[in-house]
This record gives C-alpha cells, sequence and structure tokens, in this order.
C-alpha cells in the first residue's frame, strides 16, 4: 500500500538540449538541390490518357461499324449504342465514360461529319440501319457549323 501514497513522477515528454559539438552524420558538405524542370501541359493526344483511349476508341469503333468509318450521320442517342456494342464484345471496361464521350464529341464535330449532317437526309446507327431522319434545322446547324470552323481557319492564316 505504500506505492499508493507516493506521488508519480512525470517523464518530459521531450527536451531539446543545447549540444557543444555539432551531430556528425558526414564530413562532407551537402550537395546544392537539384531545380526541377518546370511542367509544361501536354498538348498533342499521346500526353493525356483520355486523349489516348479516345483515338483508340475511335479507331476500333471504326473497325466495327462502317457507318462510324465513313463518318455518316449517328441516330440520336447513339452513346447508348456504344455502350452496347462494348458489352457486346466485352469491352466494356476497356474504356472510360470520359473517353467514350470525348470520343464522340471528337467525331461529331469532324468537318467531315458535319458535311454529311448538312447534305445527308438520314441518320444511322451503329449497324447501317436508318434511324431517322436528318431536319432542317439540324442541316441549318451544321451549316452554321462549317461556316464558324471556316471563319475560324481564315482568322488563323
Amino acid at each position: 500500500m505504500d506505492h499508493v501514497n507516493t506521488p508519480i513522477s512525470k517523464r518530459p515528454v521531450l527536451t531539446l538540449k543545447s549540444r557543444k559539438t555539432p551531430l556528425r552524420v558526414d564530413d562532407a558538405p551537402l550537395p546544392e538541390p537539384v531545380p526541377m524542370p518546370p511542367q509544361t501541359p501536354p498538348n498533342n493526344a499521346s500526353d493525356r490518357p483520355s486523349d489516348a483511349a479516345a483515338t483508340a476508341l475511335s479507331d476500333w469503333l471504326s473497325q466495327h461499324s462502317s457507318v462510324w468509318q465513313d463518318f455518316q450521320p449517328l441516330s440520336i442517342g447513339v452513346v447508348s449504342e456504344v455502350y452496347r456494342l462494348l458489352e457486346m464484345h466485352g469491352m466494356q471496361a476497356a474504356w472510360s465514360k470520359r473517353a467514350i464521350h470525348k470520343t464522340l464529341f471528337w467525331h461529331t464535330t469532324r468537318t467531315q461529319y458535319v458535311e454529311n449532317i448538312q447534305q445527308g437526309t438520314h441518320r444511322f446507327s451503329l449497324d447501317g440501319q436508318i434511324a431517322g431522319e436528318i431536319s432542317t434545322a439540324q442541316r441549318e446547324y451544321a451549316e452554321n457549323q462549317l461556316k464558324r470552323k471556316n471563319h475560324h481557319r481564315r482568322g488563323k492564316k
């Protein structure tokens, strides 16, 4: 019972003592730090994983759909067809949602595709079946897109 009455001494958490001699790790001087090269943003398709994936998906779709390969007007809601085609071939895990949507955006904004919308009368599913008509408003929109692209190109020269 003696230990109950004796006060418990607390140990200091951490004390820093002044040293008269410096720590000796090595007598050699430390090398100068090497500056890191500046990080530049990626500027071509192979630098961004989603861009490379979108390019690969476009190539894959070209092999599996002549409509895609020929830039024929696609059916409204073709993204669901792309997902079904990928699932049917067991490729749904190969590309992310971002890559799939980027691929569709790139494809449908290409000049050749927009020209086919402007001149065409029908939209097609990926398997080549007619999937609707191209409305007058859609043709006018395509015409405006082409004018904007041509105006933009002339401004860059």
